[in-house]
């Protein structure tokens, strides 16, 4: 449930300081933070080498507790896992391990999908397998990994649980537990050294406010409360990216705390419940940019970083998922088209029959076409016939149908990432 639609911002820059991490002087810029690492040997343990990497393909399926992971090899199914609820699935850093969101079971559990690559760029396979490793708290919702640690919020009780990814497969994952001041559909980021959680508003069927800076300990060094209905986070770099109703909120360590600044999405029209906004971060790296989709459902919003600036460009009506390849939007449609779009002027350059026509009314939860994108493929999930499309990433061309049964919906690659092991 959404509060009531905030007044859409003139100023196209606004910043705010933390009022209780503000210095006297000018905020010296805060220390590196260097991630947990793990040795090239520990990387290698328990795995067989082989010449090339093994990517696999876990996916979720929407309707029961339960994930496959094939091989994108073969494309024949390697292993089945059971889980308590049906999960959202979450890639760790280095793309070896699945994380499954539960929030009807209150966990999450941890696949290990069986293919990885060393910092060295050593490729190994080993047996696919749920770990017995998990978090456990009421309703995990929103999964975060950066700076090599990984984070879940927990709503039902307003507080997050963070581990090294580099406890991954052996363990323990010994959490930290950061908390909030109270139950509510909340995330954390991890933020250097420290984490952002998430404030929530006055009633907690609304969407937060604003994030506080707390370091391990769980002390608050900074907060900022001008980011009304909170939801969508990315990073870039140092930077934390959050999708605030008005505008989207950078935040930048300096110090012991953060500086806190907001862009307002272009002017334009307004969606059916009279807000303009997106509720989704796509982070664009290279071009140094985030991409998101307004609540009007046929605008697609582009914040350069660098630049402060932010506009609009067209999206197909009736989209649905979204993804980036290869620096170009890929939108799935109502109609069971896929599309390539340039992302700085909208102009679509392929499109492609991959699922039966949908609906994109209704909860979340409810199982409809998901995208996926690993190297050179795309993979795009159909609820409907129980089967994954893969395409070509450049041309969107067909290059096989992997059945999957039950109702296939989200979807990670594992196995196809160079990062250092251990999440």
């Amino acid at each position: 449930m959404r509060p009531a639609t905030p007044a859409l911002l003139a100023a196209v820059l606004a910043s705010v300081l933390a009022g209780c991490a503000t210095p006297t002087a000018a905020p010296a810029p805060a220390p590196p933070y260097t991630p947990p690492t793990v040795s090239e040997q520990a990387q290698e343990r328990g795995g067989t080498p082989v010449e090339r990497p093994a990517p696999r393909l876990l996916v979720a399926d929407g309707a029961a507790g339960r994930s496959t992971l094939l091989d994108l090899g073969s494309g024949s199914a390697l292993a089945t896992f059971e889980h308590g609820a049906a999960p959202t699935l979450h890639a760790s850093p280095n793309g070896r391990f699945g994380l499954a969101v539960q929030g009807r079971a209150n966990r999450v559990e941890v696949v290990d999908g069986g293919a990885w690559t060393t910092t060295g760029g050593r490729h190994f396979v080993a047996p696919p397998k749920k770990l017995d490793l998990a978090l456990h708290g009421a309703k995990p919702s929103h999964v975060v990994d950066h700076d090599g640690r990984i984070a879940a919020f927990f709503d039902d009780d307003g507080t997050a649980q963070a581990f090294d990814a580099a406890a991954l497969p052996d363990g323990p994952l010994r959490p930290v537990t950061i908390p909030s001041p109270g139950p509510h559909h909340g995330v954390a980021l991890p933020f250097g050294p420290n984490y952002l959680v998430t404030l929530p508003a006055p009633s907690r069927d609304e969407l937060p406010v604003g994030v506080a800076l707390h370091d391990p300990n769980g002390t608050v060094l900074a907060e900022n409360r001008e980011c009304p209905e909170l939801h969508g986070e990315a990073s870039l770099g140092g930077t934390a990216l959050l999708a605030c109703g008005d505008g989207i909120m950078l935040v930048t360590p300096t110090g012991a705390g953060a500086t806190f600044e907001k862009v307002a999405y272009p002017a334009g029209p307004l969606g059916p419940d009279g807000d303009r906004r997106t509720f989704t971060l796509l982070v664009d790296e290279p071009r140094h940019a985030v991409l998101g989709k307004l609540t009007t459902g046929t605008e697609l919003v582009r914040l350069d970083v660098a630049a402060r600036t932010m506009t609009a460009v067209p999206l197909p009506a009736g989209n649905s998922a979204l993804e980036l390849a290869g620096g170009a939007v890929l939108a799935v449609t109502q109609d069971g088209m896929i599309h390539k779009l340039d992302p700085a002027t909208g102009t679509v350059t392929a499109r492609t029959k991959v699922a039966e026509p949908f609906t994109a009314e209704g909860e979340f939860s409810v199982p409809r076409p998901k995208l996926a994108v690993g190297g050179n493929r795309v993979f795009v999930s159909d609820p409907a016939r129980g089967l994954v499309t893969e395409l070509a990433a450049d041309s969107l061309a067909v290059t096989r149908t992997l059945p999957v049964g039950g109702r296939p919906t989200n979807m990670v690659v594992l196995g196809a990432t160079g990062a250092g092991a251990g999440g």
